[in-house]
């Protein structure tokens, strides 16, 4: 499995506001070379172009400047506070050896990745899959049946060491075709599963 911890490619095909991607790239300031996501929704993805700006020590400058604005003219505790969480956001990239190149566009991962132009080969792949009634697929198909065309679209993207993280409710069964199951767990009313792609000898 993947073989390598550093210079690794994450992908998001359905990053919404970037918050998984953001929090990756701060976790592990040194192991990403590169972050990409992708979503249908075109606001989403500017709110994901502005969080994860701040992997960036421009980006996160940017935004203190615009905190330490706001808590000069209205004193807030809140503001205080969000100072505080950007000087810690500060010391985690500290020593990180360069920022990961970054990367967004407009996706329907159900049917497609991108454009054709879009080329790259992602080491991991982690996939939240929408749900609830405020969040949820803007396509026509039912669950189940996005996965399943989400995973046939994800393969062009990944080889035979690549990871794909799938969280999704308990009750859904996840069947593919072209990827085996290695590992599984759940947290809360999430299931978290870990796939590859199948090799000849899965059959």
């Amino acid at each position: 499995m993947l073989g390598k911890s550093s210079d690794l490619t994450i992908y998001d095909p359905c990053c919404g506001s970037g918050y998984l991607l953001t929090i990756a790239g701060f976790l592990f300031p040194n192991n990403f070379s590169k972050i990409i996501g992708s979503d249908i929704d075109e606001a989403a993805l500017e709110l994901a172009s502005l969080n994860l700006s701040l992997l960036s020590s421009d980006g996160l400058r940017t935004r203190k400047e615009a905190i330490e604005d706001m808590y000069e003219r209205f004193q807030k505790s809140s503001h205080r506070d969000a100072l505080e969480s950007v000087e810690k956001f500060e010391n985690s990239i500290s020593h990180r050896k360069k920022c990961p190149e970054i990367n967004l566009f407009k996706s329907d991962i159900t049917k497609e990745i991108g454009p054709s132009n879009i080329n790259f080969k992602a080491d991991i792949i982690f996939v939240d899959v929408p749900y609830g009634e405020i969040i949820d697929w803007k396509s026509e198909s039912e669950s189940l049946l996005n996965i399943s065309l989400l995973l046939e679209s994800v393969k062009r993207v990944v080889d035979e060491n690549s990871i794909l993280i799938v969280s999704s409710r308990k009750k859904e069964i996840i069947n593919s075709n072209s990827f085996k199951r290695i590992k599984k767990f759940n947290i809360g009313k999430r299931k978290i599963e870990f796939l590859m792609l199948k090799g000849e000898k899965d059959g």
